[in-house]
């Protein structure tokens, strides 16, 4: 598992080079890549659009780094400088090998933030996959990724039997959300605010609704229920909550400054101080379980799959995907940028470094692991070159 997660990091460095921001610290290694392409890096972080989620996509940059921060594997980073690759357990604690892996980080209920103030990540992970309920807690841990030390230090534990469900990170500071238990006994979910320096966590709100996920930008807490399609706006200041947007159906919202986007199986918009725009309305009618997803890069551009639906014949009959072509929203105009094989339905969209990062997951009878699939899209002038990454 480690050598598997150790090919992808490689290429996805080599492949967000591609960004024309110059080659100084920039190297070669096609023996990474399918095909014969050689890629080129550099440094620097362009943040895209917050998912309204409890995890965002599959890949995280930091200035000088990308990591593959989903799945359950050991987690490793690519020096976008040198080009090494350094796993990030490297904890005194730690006793995994490499037919193992890392016990460490083999919960499966990491939450990971980067934060571009101090330069550190965060990690909030459980104790431990084993424990029980009533024993099993969250631990926070902060690496000073961009320093390339990658020693875990911890900042804070929570109670045992408390885990956090949500992890957000705004201004240095840490946002975590957890259930608790009312004088009355009854289950509510807060939003905690925990400080690195300090280690002091202190709760700041009561969600008035079950099943949330939020992220926090500009000391705005953006929440949504996963039951209902409305994103409220909470703001730590005024103390004030506001209905930022009501949709009638399924929808998926991003946080960019301070513009909103919202995606639904119909239409994705746009919503500021200004108004809420229209950016693109499906020609097709809504699909049963349709998978849609997005990204927005610094510069406003909206990258989106989900409204191209073509028939698939599984094992278990004919299936309709309607994510396997990729689409780009810029000053008005949506064109189509990339298609991968009609089998091929993408999960999520990242945007790191002028390059579009999908994982997508092959349609067939039964989901297993093995289908999943990255590919990075790799722009060239007028077109985009695909390129699969070695999992």
């Amino acid at each position: 598992m480690r050598k598997r997660i150790t090919a992808v990091l490689v290429l996805a460095l080599l492949l967000s080079g591609c960004t024309g921001r110059g080659s100084e610290n920039s190297y070669v290694n096609a023996d990474r890549i399918k095909g014969e392409n050689s890629l080129t890096l550099a440094a620097g972080y362009e943040p895209s659009a917050q998912y309204v989620h409890d995890m965002a996509g599959a890949f995280v940059e930091t200035d000088k780094t990308v990591i593959k921060a989903t799945g359950n594997s050991v987690v490793e980073y690519i020096n976008k400088q040198t080009g090494l690759t350094t796993a990030l357990c490297k904890d005194p604690l730690c006793r995994h090998t490499e037919t193992d892996g890392c016990a460490a980080l083999l919960t499966g209920h990491e939450r990971y933030c980067y934060d571009t103030m101090s330069g550190k990540l965060f990690i909030a992970r459980a104790s431990s996959f084993f424990e029980s309920m009533t024993t099993k807690h969250t631990v926070f841990y902060e690496i000073d990724i961009d320093n390339m030390d990658t020693s875990l230090r911890e900042i804070y534990r929570m109670p045992k039997g408390s885990m956090a469900e949500g992890v957000s990170v705004d201004g240095g500071i840490l946002y975590f959300s957890q259930w608790y238990l009312t004088e009355d006994n009854e289950d509510r979910m807060g939003l905690w605010r925990l400080d690195p320096k300090t280690k002091q966590a202190e709760k700041v709100m009561e969600f008035p609704l079950t099943g949330v996920t939020f992220t926090v930008a500009d000391g705005v807490v953006y929440y949504r229920d996963t039951s209902i399609a409305a994103l409220y706006a909470y703001d730590l200041t005024t103390g004030e909550t506001r209905v930022v947007h009501e949709s009638k159906e399924r929808a998926k919202y991003y946080v960019l400054g301070e513009s909103v986007y919202c995606q639904t199986a119909r239409e994705i918009v746009k919503i500021t101080s200004a108004g809420t725009q229209t950016l693109y309305t499906s020609e097709h009618e809504p699909i049963e379980n349709q998978t849609f997803c997005m990204d927005v890069a610094a510069d406003g551009t909206v990258y989106f799959c989900g409204y191209s639906p073509v028939e698939i014949e599984t094992e278990n009959g004919t299936v309709i995907n309607s994510a396997s072509k990729l689409f780009a929203w810029q000053d008005g105009a949506v064109r189509q940028i990339a298609s991968l094989e009609d089998s091929h339905s993408i999960r999520t969209i990242d945007i790191i470094g002028g390059t579009v990062f999908v994982d997508a997951r092959v349609v067939s009878g039964s989901a297993v692991a093995s289908n999943l699939r990255y590919f990075a899209l790799v722009p060239e002038g007028d077109t985009v070159r695909i390129e699969e990454i070695e999992r």
